[in-house]
């Protein structure tokens, strides 16, 4: 008899399984879906190294609670803001994003793409227009980059520009 790597694992109302879909030095998100509508969405999990102290899992659930607070209030169209705050059947604090279908990282969409000086000049304004709406609401956007502007693909191709912020990086 072998082990076997657990594929699933609930989190408050949402179920978390498949494989990673994207981390970063201390984080990964996983795709999830809620347990009674549906719902898809992508849910991050900050990691711990076996061993870490309890206050070190304290500190980040903290943050984790101050990011979802804070960007939980904010309504804004190119604002992706949590779902829910919870916690896995481990005890990890975990972000639930909605999916935002369609949607790629700038960065990655402009490997393939080149924008008009018109569509650049828009991207530009929905990105700051997003901005000093967070900042109205005393949220920092404190990891702003192109991989955390997302931008409608098939639409950008038609002519139409959508963008949306995401991964605030413990916003404040």
């Amino acid at each position: 008899m072998g082990i076997a790597r657990r594929t699933e694992r609930e989190a408050g109302s949402w179920t978390i399984s498949g494989a990673p879909l994207t981390s970063g030095d201390d984080w990964q998100e996983w795709p999830a879906k809620h347990k009674g509508t549906d719902e898809q969405a992508r849910a991050r999990i900050v990691s711990f190294r076996p061993g870490t102290p309890t206050h070190a899992r304290a500190a980040a659930h903290r943050k984790m609670q101050r990011e979802y607070t804070l960007l939980a209030s904010l309504r804004h169209e190119s604002i992706v803001a949590p779902r829910d705050l919870v916690q896995d059947d481990d005890g990890n604090t975990v972000l639930v994003y909605p999916e935002t279908p369609g949607y790629e990282p700038l960065d990655l969409a402009l490997a393939t793409r080149t924008l008009t000086a018109e569509q650049a000049l828009t991207v530009l304004t929905r990105v700051s227009e997003a901005l000093a709406y967070a900042h109205r609401n005393h949220v920092a956007h404190r990891g702003l980059g192109p991989s955390s502007v997302l931008i409608h693909t098939e639409r950008l191709d038609a002519g139409r520009v959508e963008v949306r912020l995401v991964d605030w990086s413990w916003a404040g």
